[in-house]
């Protein structure tokens, strides 16, 4: 007659020795050591309808027919927002307590590309009554049809309401889509790191332990190496030997044994591009005749404008013109005439 005794043991995932992992919601991780950004991701929920689904919501200054201000927002590039004449605005509302800090958007033209504005002013609000501006583009190349154009912003500040005001339209002015982004921060982990488990008495009635079951819901890309270690006097314990690929151990029988991971983290590589914003690179760039690109962006404080005589002047002297855009300024300083 044999007797044969079974038992499970548990590993303690608390109170073991850890060395850059961590036990979240009592799984093993690799230690978070910063957040780093990977590029932007949308914000916009797909709407419905003007207020659906809540609390989300799209208010416009009008709508023409059929063209909704939702449309502008329900990922759909064969719909769009429309209003009659030549300018409008439509604002985004993220409800209460959902704020954004918006760092890019982007701009679908209407399916009627002709009716896409050339020119607008991005806002931020918390309160729909005060407004600050994000981001300003005056008479922009003309639209073609569907397509898509993505400006970056410079926004520290989450604001519940974003209103794009636009201009310089048609008889009707309108846009496909319109989408907001936020900075896409992801977490960043060591590479490795090992965890190793109180050991864990099998009991004096133990004659054989075999194998340890397989680790599941591993992150994708991620993999996990076990160790154990064992010893029959509970002072003397062999070294940490790898269990082999079924899951057998290979540590020599004891009734003792010490439990090891080590979890190797998915490696992945991103190209990040630099830029020294040399006159090289100015093609990467949208132009802008207020820039400077000599090793460090920044703006032209200094221009040179050529003045033309006015022929049509006929009293005494001479009278030269020269026109200057006021809009292309922040505030000038002085004038000097050569």
């Amino acid at each position: 007659m044999a007797v044969v005794i079974r038992s499970e043991k548990e590993l303690d995932f608390n109170n073991g020795i850890k060395k850059n992992v961590e036990i979240v919601d009592g799984k093993l991780q690799l230690e978070v050591v910063g957040n780093g950004k990977i590029g932007y991701k949308s914000v916009i929920v797909q709407m419905t309808s003007d207020n659906v689904p809540s609390p989300y919501r799209a208010v416009a200054s009008g709508r023409y027919d059929v063209h909704h201000a939702f449309k502008a927002f329900d990922k759909n590039a064969g719909t769009g927002w429309r209003v009659s004449g030549s300018s409008g605005w439509i604002y985004y509302d993220f409800g209460p307590g959902n704020e954004q800090i918006i760092t890019k958007y982007e701009i679908m033209a209407n399916p009627t590309s002709s009716v896409t504005p050339k020119s607008w002013i991005l806002e931020g609000s918390n309160d729909a009554d005060e407004w600050t501006i994000l981001d300003e583009k005056i008479s922009t190349p003309t639209w073609s049809n569907y397509e898509t154009r993505s400006y970056e912003i410079v926004n520290q500040t989450a604001f519940r309401y974003h209103r794009l005001t636009v201009r310089d339209g048609s008889n009707y002015t309108g846009i496909g889509e319109f989408d907001l982004l936020v900075d896409n921060i992801s977490s960043l982990y060591r590479s490795s790191g090992t965890m190793e488990f109180p050991k864990i008495d099998l009991g004096q009635f133990y004659r054989e332990i075999k194998s340890i079951s397989s680790i599941k819901n591993l992150p994708e890309g991620s993999n996990v190496k076990v160790y154990t270690s064992t010893s029959n006097d509970n002072i003397n314990f062999s070294e940490f030997s790898l269990v082999d690929s079924e899951g057998l151990i290979t540590s020599p029988q004891g009734r003792y044994i010490k439990v090891k991971l080590e979890l190797i983290g998915k490696q992945s590589e991103s190209q990040i591009v630099q830029n020294e914003f040399t006159e090289s690179e100015t093609s990467q760039f949208e132009q802008d005749e207020q820039l400077i690109f000599d090793g460090s962006l920044r703006l032209r404080t200094d221009y040179v404008n050529n003045m033309h005589q006015d022929l049509s002047w006929q009293y005494k002297g001479e009278i030269f013109r020269k026109s200057i855009g006021k809009t292309d300024f922040r505030k000038i300083d002085k004038i000097r005439i050569y």
